[in-house]
């Protein structure tokens, strides 16, 4: 029992820092604000956002297969399906901004700023 608690509470606390830090891209996200110290700041939520993703599918894992309901109740729900369909669209979409953040660290770097 106490294993499956803290499985849920640690896949809990990654799906809110993912979300934390993806708010976090967003709110930085503004022409006006950019300069180099915001596109470094991006970078590094990037890094965080995408630790934290990777966070919620490996907890996510160890809930299925090391959860108290195992891997074959998961196995057929529909709804952990679309859940993971859901977070490799999300996974996918975010590949765009990733690569432009890096691309402006790079465009920073060049320029001497």
């Amino acid at each position: 029992m106490a294993l499956e608690a803290l499985l849920a509470y640690a896949h809990i606390l990654a799906i809110l820092t993912m979300v934390v830090f993806l708010a976090s891209e967003a709110a930085l996200c503004r022409a006006e604000w950019m300069n180099a110290a915001v596109v470094q700041r991006l970078r590094r939520l990037d890094l965080i956002y995408g630790a934290a993703a990777v966070a919620v599918f490996l907890t996510g894992l160890l809930r299925v297969f090391l959860g108290a309901k195992g891997g074959e109740w998961y196995g057929v729900q529909p709804l952990l399906y679309v859940k993971l369909a859901l977070f490799v669209s999300i996974g996918l979409l975010s590949i765009k901004p990733t690569l432009m953040f890096a691309r402006w660290q790079r465009e920073l770097a060049a320029s001497g700023d």
